[in-house]
Parts: structure tokens; sequence; C-alpha cells
């Protein structure tokens, strides 16, 4: 993400606080493959975080994650929301996987998926 970030704003600015007490770390063949995050909000599911390793990209993990995510906002009842940088190619891999661009700006996409919402 830094370098991504970088390429928009042209410098890296870490959080100062981060929680971490709504994260889930990902392993594959044994080994730490990556983090996932969710927060649940009156009306969606929302993924703030999906990070898969490089070495570790490719193999279905990504999509396993979601489809994880998606389960739990059906169980909720509601959609799935997340946002992604707009130099992120991460995008095409959510509207591959069922979600859709609700609104977008010179930084971000804010994309929705149905998940479990009437």
């Amino acid at each position: 993400m830094r370098d991504r970030a970088i390429d928009l704003w042209g410098r890296w600015r870490p959080s100062p606080t981060l929680d971490l007490s709504c994260h889930e770390m990902i392993e594959h063949k044994g080994k730490l493959a990556g983090c996932m995050a969710t927060r649940t909000e009156p009306d969606a599911l929302c993924l703030s975080r999906l990070y898969i390793a490089p070495d570790d990209r490719n193999a279905g993990i990504g999509a396993v994650c979601l489809d994880v995510v998606i389960a739990r906002a059906r169980a909720l009842g509601r959609p799935v929301t997340l946002r992604v940088l707009t130099n992120n190619p991460a995008w095409r891999f959510y509207e591959r996987h069922g979600f859709e661009i609700v609104a977008r700006n010179q930084t971000h996409i804010q994309m929705t998926h149905k998940g479990g919402a009437p």
C-alpha cells in the first residue's frame, strides 16, 4: 500500500493508531499469507482490509476470504461495502467477484456487493 499511496499523494503517512481488534490473520500452507478486517456497521458489513502477501496471490486465497465475508453479510442480512485506491488493480478482482462500483473520486473507488441485503 505504501507504493500506491506515494503514487497518489506523493508521500506515505502511516496511521498513528491501528486498531487490530477486527483483523484476522490468513494462513496458507502453514504460513502467514495475509490479513483481513471487517467491521459491522448499521447498514452494511464493511471489508476494510484484505491483504494477501505477494508470494501467495493468484492462489484463490482472496476469493475464499471474500466468500467468507459475503457469507457473514448474508447471515446479517446486509450488503458488503469496501473502498479501494483508484490506482490499485484489486478493484477488478472485486468486480469479478460480484462487487459493483457505486462511487468514485480521484483517489478511491467505493464498491458494494449485495451479500445478504434484500
